[in-house]
């Protein structure tokens, strides 16, 4: 409406200067100049009517076109707002559903919960209950403990006499095993006697050609007779280790004589090459000899192997009383066992008289030794 008046006020100012100007071009001269220039302004001016007019129009078309969408656009909010009211209003709902389900949901916790403290009651008194029965049971492990350990204590008490029993039987199966090697060394010196006797018969042919070499032999004899009777010392002197060390020395420095000896012998017959062929049947007959005292030696050897399983013999038998002794005590404690340990006692006093039975077979042994030297001293 502005827009409108400003333009009616425009038109009437411009035609009262038109009628202006033609008043005065009326009253002046009415030269050709001012009729060009009325002309001039008249066409300038309807010109910028004209323009001025369409603006206008435009910017009432504008200020039209403007309005209308300003009033669309104030619909638009106000249906913006409604729906956004409508939108607030439905998420408050909402939020109150979710609410109520929230209180529904803290109902049904606060509910379970109850459920739950009852049943950590019900728990509480079934673990209470439990742990009266493990006491029970622990009660009856304890007592299930004790006896396992008695029975313990009576196994390992069966085991040590059962170990002691193994250890008597093997130690018989030694002496059973010496004696069945003090009968094969019983069979190889009878053996070595009857070579023994061979060769004497040998020496008897040869004893009326060698009269010297039957006195140095006399000579060699005494002193195995002097080592037998020091291995008869060292049988009584088994205990004290310390005085056979030194009588073996003396030993050892008897047999490095009867060595010297025999070197004296091989330098006797070395210095006698030079004599006539009797003299040399005489060295072989030396050397005959030697083999013979050769195998003497090894009897010897023999004979201290005897006297070495004898002290084992004796050393055993201190065991089995010392084991005697052991099954004194503890047949106070086991009266079941007084049988077995009677059957042991038996089997001991069988051994003891084999023992015996060894001893005089020793001392027979002994006496044939002797008979034997005295056989070779008569001859």
């Amino acid at each position: 409406m502005r827009s409108a008046s400003s333009l009616t006020e425009l038109l009437v100012l411009l035609l009262q200067l038109v009628s202006v100007t033609v008043s005065r071009a009326g009253k002046l001269d009415r030269s050709i100049h001012l009729r060009k220039d009325a002309r001039l302004t008249l066409s300038f001016s309807l010109s910028f009517l004209a323009g001025y007019s369409v603006c206008a129009h435009a910017r009432v078309c504008v200020s039209i076109v403007a309005t209308a969408l300003r009033e669309r656009m104030c619909v638009h909010q106000k249906q913006q707002q409604q729906q956004q009211q409508q939108q607030q209003q439905q998420q408050q709902q909402q939020q109150q559903q979710q609410q109520q389900q929230q209180q529904q949901q803290q109902q049904q916790q606060q509910q379970q919960q109850q459920q739950q403290q009852q049943q950590q009651q019900q728990q509480q008194q079934q673990q209470q209950q439990q742990q009266q029965q493990q006491q029970q049971q622990q009660q009856q492990q304890q007592q299930q403990q004790q006896q396992q350990q008695q029975q313990q204590q009576q196994q390992q008490q069966q085991q040590q006499q059962q170990q002691q029993q193994q250890q008597q039987q093997q130690q018989q199966q030694q002496q059973q095993q010496q004696q069945q090697q003090q009968q094969q060394q019983q069979q190889q010196q009878q053996q070595q006697q009857q070579q023994q006797q061979q060769q004497q018969q040998q020496q008897q042919q040869q004893q009326q050609q060698q009269q010297q070499q039957q006195q140095q032999q006399q000579q060699q004899q005494q002193q195995q007779q002097q080592q037998q009777q020091q291995q008869q010392q060292q049988q009584q002197q088994q205990q004290q280790q310390q005085q056979q060390q030194q009588q073996q020395q003396q030993q050892q420095q008897q047999q490095q004589q009867q060595q010297q000896q025999q070197q004296q012998q091989q330098q006797q017959q070395q210095q006698q090459q030079q004599q006539q062929q009797q003299q040399q049947q005489q060295q072989q007959q030396q050397q005959q000899q030697q083999q013979q005292q050769q195998q003497q030696q090894q009897q010897q050897q023999q004979q201290q192997q005897q006297q070495q399983q004898q002290q084992q013999q004796q050393q055993q038998q201190q065991q089995q009383q010392q084991q005697q002794q052991q099954q004194q005590q503890q047949q106070q404690q086991q009266q079941q066992q007084q049988q077995q340990q009677q059957q042991q006692q038996q089997q001991q006093q069988q051994q003891q008289q084999q023992q015996q039975q060894q001893q005089q077979q020793q001392q027979q042994q002994q006496q044939q030794q002797q008979q034997q030297q005295q056989q070779q001293q008569q001859q």
